[in-house]
């Protein structure tokens, strides 16, 4: 399986924006706001599944009080 440059370059890009902006949000005790981050990168690089928005939409906060 070839993978193009381009999706090599998205995945870096998104991954170190991942760290920079958890350690942003981790020193203003925001731990959460990583945590969104990282789901919704999820979500999109899932291919934006549309039938499951709803589903997604109401796990992320029960997941996040549940923490």
């Amino acid at each position: 399986m070839k993978i193009s440059k381009k999706v090599w370059l998205d995945s870096i890009g998104v991954g170190l924006f991942t760290l920079v902006y958890s350690v942003v949000m981790g020193s203003f005790s925001l731990w959460m706001g990583s945590a969104a981050f990282v789901a919704v990168s999820y979500f999109f690089g899932a291919g934006f599944p549309k039938d499951k928005i709803w589903n997604i939409l109401v796990s992320l906060p029960w997941g996040l009080l549940g923490a």
